[in-house]
Formats: C-alpha cells, sequence, structure tokens
C-alpha cells in the first residue's frame, strides 16, 4: 500500500512527498513550494489540517504517517519568545561580565525558555557556567541541586565558589552516610548517591535542577534513570548539559526530552516509531536506526537544546587552553628527592633519578587512566602523550580492555607507518586515541582532527612540550585546543613543571619566548579525590615574540582585554618552588644524560 509520508521540516513548514495524482490538490495551497531534488512538496504549517483534508478526500485508501498530534498541536500554538534583558536578570553582574557574547545569548535562551533547556555546546564552551548563571536567575526558587559524575563534584564545587560572587551555602554529597539536605543554598551529588538517596532527594522537592552530563540518563531502562527521571521533572527548572546528548542512536535522546518536553510523546514505542525507524525481527522489535530526521532536528533546536560547536565561536576563543591536574599519589616514595637541591644531584649520579621519573608515572597511572576514560566518553578524539613504554603499555591494555579505537605511535614505529597511521586518525572518526610518545612523536605529524592533548608524563624541555601538543594546533585546525597536564604532588612532576616554568621565564627574560606554561589551570586532588584550584592573576606583555610557538594564531593573547575562557581559565602557577641557576645547570646535565642513554 502506497504511504503518504507527512514531516516537519521547520518552525513553519511541512513536506508531503511527491504524488502526481495529488498535483492539482498540491498546486492550489497557497504557500506551496516543490523540492526537486527531495522530489517533496513544502507547505505552510498553518495549512496542514486542509492538505490533509483534501489529500485523504482523493485518496481515501492510502496509509497515512502524519505529524504526531502532539507535536503538531505543540508548533501550531508556538509564541514568539519573550524579550529578555540580560542585564535586568537577577544574574549577577560580576558574573555576566566574564560570559563570552555566545554564553550570554546561551543564557538569554535558557531563560527565555523558563529555565527548561539543554545546554549541548561542544566541549570547551563553557556550558557549566551558563548553567549556573540560568540557575541564578532563579534563585528565589532554590534550593539548588545539581546532579552530575562522581569525578566532577569537586569541579562543580569550585566553579561554584569562582562564578558565584555572593555568599552561598554549598553541600558536596560524597558518601550517603549521614547525607542531609537541610540548610545549604546548594547541594552537589553524584548520579549513584541521587540514587541510593532519592527518597531524601525527592522529598526536599528541589524546585531548580542542574543535571551535568545528562547522557547518563539515555537508557530508559536502567535503575538510575527510573529513579530520577521523575524526580527531575518534577523540578520547574531542568537544566540539562552535554556536550554529546546523543552519541550514536536517536533513541539515546528520549529519556532527555521527556525531562524538558514530557508531554510530547505518551510512550518511547510512539517516539522510536518515529525517529529511529523501528521494525519487529525475530528478536523482538529493533529501535537502532534513524528516520524523520529532519522533524527530530527541528524538535531538538526549538523545543529541547540550544547547541554551538567551536567552529561557530571561534573568534571569541583562545587558540590554545591548557590545565593542569595535581593527584596526590598515595606514594611518597620520593619525598626525600624533592626536599633538597643536594639530593638532585646525588640522584644524577648513581642514576636512581630515571628510576624515579619512572616512579612518579606509576605512582599517577591508576587516576590517570580514570581521568583520560571520563574524557574519551564525552566522544571527542584525544592525543595521549607519555614517555616511558611501560605507562604506555598500561594505557593501551586499558584502551582495548574498553574496546576503544586507537593508534599508537613510539620510537619503535617505523616511519612510514607513522604517517599511515596519522593519516588513518585523520580520516576515521572512530579511532579516539592517539597514544603517543613524547619524544618520538612530538614534531613532523599532524593531528588536528583532535581538539583535546593530554600530557600524562612531562618532559623537561618545554620546547618539546609545546611541539607535541601542537600535533594537534596545526594549520587546518579550526577549534580552539584544550591542553590537559596530569601531575602527582609529591612526586618528581614538583621539581619538572616549575622547571619549565623557570625555563621559559629565562628564555623570556632575553625575548626568545613567552611562558604560556604559566597560564594554566591547577587542579590540585586530594588524599580524598577532592580538587582544588589555586588562582592568581596572569599579566604579560604581549608583545614579546614566542619563539616555541611559530604562529601568532598559535599564540594566547596575554593582554588584559584576552578573550576570557570559562570552562578553562587562564591563570599563573602558585608553585613557590625556587629553582636557581645552579639547580638549572644540574638539570640541563641531567637532561644531556637521558638523552646519552
Amino acid at each position: 500500500m502506497t504511504t503518504v509520508l507527512c514531516e516537519l521540516i521547520s518552525l513553519n513548514e511541512f513536506t508531503i512527498k511527491d504524488d502526481r495524482s495529488l498535483f492539482k490538490i498540491f498546486t492550489g495551497v497557497q504557500g506551496h513550494k516543490y523540492n526537486g531534488k527531495e522530489k517533496e512538496w513544502i507547505f505552510p504549517l498553518k495549512e496542514y489540517h486542509s492538505v490533509l483534508e483534501q489529500v485523504k478526500k482523493e485518496k481515501p485508501n492510502l496509509l497515512y504517517r502524519e505529524i504526531p498530534k502532539l507535536l503538531l498541536d505543540t508548533f501550531l500554538s508556538l509564541k514568539p519568545l519573550p524579550h529578555v534583558d540580560i542585564n535586568k536578570t537577577n544574574i549577577p553582574k560580576t558574573l555576566l561580565q566574564k560570559l563570552m557574547p555566545f554564553q550570554i545569548e546561551g543564557v538569554r535562551y535558557s531563560i527565555q525558555k523558563q529555565g527548561k533547556i539543554a545546554i549541548c555546546d561542544q566541549m570547551g564552551l563553557g556550558k557549566s557556567v551558563q548553567a549556573l548563571a540560568v540557575a541564578l536567575h532563579y534563585k528565589r526558587e532554590w534550593p539548588l541541586l545539581i546532579i552530575s559524575p562522581s569525578s566532577l563534584l569537586s569541579t562543580w564545587e569550585q566553579m561554584i565558589k569562582d562564578w558565584v560572587s555572593m555568599p552561598v551555602e554549598v553541600g558536596v554529597i560524597y558518601e550517603s552516610k549521614n547525607a542531609s539536605f537541610d540548610s545549604e543554598q546548594i547541594y552537589v551529588i553524584s548520579y549513584d548517591l541521587a540514587v541510593k538517596l532519592s527518597d531524601k532527594v525527592a522529598k526536599k522537592k528541589f524546585e531548580v535542577i542542574i543535571v551535568d552530563e545528562c547522557h547518563y540518563l539515555k537508557n530508559a531502562n536502567t535503575k538510575r534513570t527510573k529513579t530520577l527521571l521523575p524526580i527531575i521533572q518534577k523540578a520547574e527548572r531542568r537544566i540539562l548539559l552535554s556536550g554529546t546528548p546523543a552519541l550514536s542512536r536517536p533513541m539515546e535522546l528520549f529519556t532527555q526530552l521527556q525531562i524538558i518536553q514530557p508531554a510530547l510523546f505518551k510512550n518511547f514505542f510512539d517516539y522510536g516509531a518515529r525517529y529511529c525507524a523501528a521494525f519487529k525481527s525475530h528478536f523482538g522489535w529493533n529501535f537502532k536506526g534513524a528516520s524523520n530526521v529532519r522533524e527530530l532536528q527541528v524538535i531538538l533546536e526549538n523545543l529541547f537544546m540550544i547547541r554551538r560547536l567551536k567552529d561557530q565561536v571561534l573568534s571569541q576563543l583562545p587558540p590554545k587552553r591548557r590545565q593542569q591536574r595535581k593527584d596526590y599519589p598515595k606514594s611518597q616514595t620520593l619525598e626525600s628527592l624533592l626536599n633538597s637541591k643536594n639530593g638532585l644531584e646525588s640522584e644524577i649520579n648513581d642514576n636512581s633519578l630515571l628510576t624515579s621519573w619512572k616512579e612518579t608515572a606509576a605512582a599517577k597511572l591508576p587516576s590517570m587512566i580514570n581521568y583520560v576514560e571520563g574524557l574519551v566518553e564525552s566522544g571527542h578524539k584525544l592525543l595521549l602523550f607519555a614517555h616511558h613504554r611501560d605507562i604506555m603499555d598500561e594505557f593501551e591494555k586499558r584502551i582495548i580492555e574498553k574496546k576503544i579505537n586507537y593508534i599508537r605511535i613510539d620510537g619503535s614505529t617505523a616511519t612510514n607507518s607513522r604517517f599511515a597511521k596519522c593519516d588513518e586518525f585523520q580520516k576515521k572518526e572512530d579511532i579516539k586515541v592517539a597514544l603517543l610518545s613524547i619524544t618520538a612523536a612530538s614534531v613532523g605529524l599532524t593531528l588536528t582532527s583532535a581538539t583535546t592533548v593530554v600530557f600524562a608524563e612531562l618532559y623537561w624541555n618545554p620546547g618539546v612540550l609545546v611541539q607535541a601538543e601542537d600535533r594537534a594546533r596545526r594549520i587546518g585546525q579550526k577549534d580552539s585546543v584544550n591542553v590537559h597536564f596530569l601531575l602527582a604532588k609529591g612526586t618528581l612532576d614538583d621539581i619538572f613543571w616549575p622547571l619549565i616554568l623557570k625555563k621559559l621565564d629565562i628564555l623570556e627574560s632575553v625575548g626568545l619566548s613567552k611562558n604560556e606554561f604559566a597560564l594554566t589551570t591547577q587542579v590540585e586532588i586530594d588524599e580524598k579525590g577532592q580538587q582544588h584550584s589555586n588562582k592568581r592573576k596572569a599579566s604579560f606583555d604581549k608583545s614579546i615574540k614566542d619563539y616555541f610557538v611559530k604562529k601568532p594564531l598559535e599564540t594566547i593573547e596575554l593582554s588584559s582585554d584576552s578573550p576570557k575562557c570559562n570552562e578553562i581559565e587562564l591563570i599563573t602557577d602558585d608553585s613557590d618552588f625556587e629553582i636557581d641557576q645552579e639547580t638549572l645547570r644540574i638539570l640541563d646535565e641531567m637532561d644531556k644524560k637521558v638523552v646519552n642513554q
């Protein structure tokens, strides 16, 4: 039987596939258009009922796949968004002044949507601070609940301290024992604990909820989703955050749509039949496909989310942004080395410094693996740099266990094979990780399909580090590049990092370099796994010629009017580890020693 498919393609238009027998009816509709490429007729949405009535009268025996009634009624009744003067909102002026223009637009749109919104900007564009700004507009309806992955609890705590200028009481819930929701204005809780404490959370009746990494709720059949969905839906303001709301299929969007627009679809089957190319097989119904994607896009853009990509706002972003993550590993075997310069010199003489360098990497390995896994789960491609073969092997082992597609380039990789691997990484979107040796892959390779660079280990020559991170920041890179340095407190990193800064300071003093590494977000992880940031204002002369980064496009503007970065802020290093010229001489000897070995 012939099927007549009606599909919404814009805010005020729908289509019907071409049917020559209906030509007279179609051409008689006021405002009709014909799309020859798709072989379809386009009509004003307001004429929908009139067109369908005439077509059904002419062809009563056809099978009609109409626009779902609830969806049609929603779009036919849509009114223009109310005007919002961002300067007259309840958001503190000190916060507004720090936002970039596209972030202000995101906040304004979220308020126009009455705080029911999914902010789905690409990773690195500051979704979290936009969500905080929106929540602050509705402060009278607090307490505020923030649900996030457990690894981001302390990040949220620090972000609140950094961005909310007014005094607020924040309760971060790390364990279920003695957990309460009594007097704080903001509560931050993980998904798992929110499920475990769901009775208490529901009893609190939160009216403003931020759901970070909302794709954690993509599976409607999990206990997590079944428990938290009704709690979130009852809130008057529901702000979802995700750079990847659907990692692969439209079916993953249903539960998130249910949070923002619970009345739009009666059940998952109706949604799946319309947008997931549903069919029945020997194993039951299959909803893993995609159908009517134009209509789904219209729904997402107008009723669900706001999404900007980096290339759309690139002019407002600095070209490279660095952050360091400091861990406190359980092993403190390098403490004596860090306490004296003489100890450092003696280590060079007895060759154990190289062992200490390797011990540093081993001490922070478990935490590094967890951190990198979190980045990979975001769906973005990344470059992962390490130095020791054993460390690369451990990362590779975990990558294989997680069934992540990857390439590896180290000193044993033949030259021809290196370029072939790079080409594969550049062209294949499903290859998510390039596992690279700092010394073997820091030059001559182009890997611009990645916008995230992670250093699992440090190298005391800052030029090598800059060259390595610029594998992603080369001609052809249209996005801002995020660089992560994973450091460990109480290890050799405590020497290497200030050494890198000191070497750049010396070059800067003679006009040969700009110390960009001093502008790095420092995130420390204490013994309990909690994160803390230290910040102070950075001020550098942007006229100094950069030595390591040859192209002006690849440098960070360091003047006071630089573009502001919200998700990874530009700050100075807070270390008080003083390195004098004698120490530099010793480390240079160490450099030569390692090169020779």
